[in-house]
């Protein structure tokens, strides 16, 4: 759920771009802009499907063009500062992937013509996990361990105590 809200904090945050991209050359002009959120589960020569994370959606096709901007983001930005530029050869199956773009002419809802497409590696999202993972084990949910009580001043004792119906009991 973290990594669908940083990706629609990223498309939020950049709302310019979707304007200045306008409509694609041919295109009509009434097409409406929509996007995608999911895992690519494969990809052809010219289009991605998109394993879509709203359940009801089922898969997405999404068309690449030679104007499609395509940006690699680290795990966990908030913008697309950080952004690095992508080829379509770059994107692997398992990739996360947010697709911004307009919604294909032909009226199944299930085509989108890529504008953008903003990409979270695999193995980029794995390593995040993976840190994540190293933090818990190591420093524990306080952020310390007990060896640190005494550094850092976080201890079970200066923890702030709720009240309950039963007793006072620190938050644990």
């Amino acid at each position: 759920m973290c990594l669908l809200t940083a990706l629609l904090a990223l498309v939020l945050a950049e709302p310019v771009a979707v304007c200045a991209q306008g409509n694609p050359a041919g295109s009509s002009g009434g097409a409406q802009i929509t996007k995608a959120v999911g895992t690519i589960k494969s990809i052809q020569a010219d289009s991605i499907t998109i394993a879509a994370e709203s359940g009801g959606e089922g898969d997405i096709f999404a068309k690449l063009m030679g104007s499609t901007k395509i940006l690699r983001v680290p795990p966990g930005e908030k913008d697309l500062k950080n952004a690095t530029a992508l080829q379509a050869q770059d994107l692997q199956p398992g990739d996360r992937v947010l697709v911004r773009g307009q919604a294909s002419t032909d009226g199944d809802g299930h085509t989108i013509v890529a504008l953008a497409v903003i990409v979270m590696k695999q193995a980029d999202v794995a390593a995040e996990q993976q840190r994540d993972r190293d933090d818990w084990q190591s420093e524990g949910w306080a952020g310390s361990s007990p060896a640190e009580w005494g550094r850092t001043g976080v201890s079970p004792s200066t923890l702030p105590r709720v009240r309950s119906c039963a007793a006072t009991h620190p938050i644990r």
